[in-house]
């Protein structure tokens, strides 16, 4: 078995980098870029979508909190109502 020396294992990377890049033509590469592109624009799209989403519910959650904050308002001007009467009654 022989021991390749530090300019030998260069050698051999660089040949496997030339039959590796050897496949890499203008078309090939053009086309990945492309398909980046669009993999990015879905990726994209789909985060937007996303926070479309979160945020018609966050939209949801806030009418929500409004309207019970209303209702709350309401109960505590009934109880006020409520306890007139009871004093009123006791009189």
């Amino acid at each position: 078995m022989k021991i390749a020396t530090k300019e030998e294992a260069q050698k051999k990377q660089n040949q496997e980098l030339l039959v590796k890049i050897s496949g890499y033509t203008v078309n090939r590469i053009v086309n990945d870029i492309a398909s980046l592109r669009l993999s990015f624009s879905n990726v994209v799209n789909d985060i937007a979508n996303k926070l479309t989403t979160e945020s018609n519910k966050q939209e949801e959650l806030e009418l929500a909190i409004a309207s019970e904050q209303e209702h709350l308002q309401q109960l505590d001007c009934l109880r006020l109502v409520a306890d007139a009467l009871y004093i009123l009654h006791q009189e």
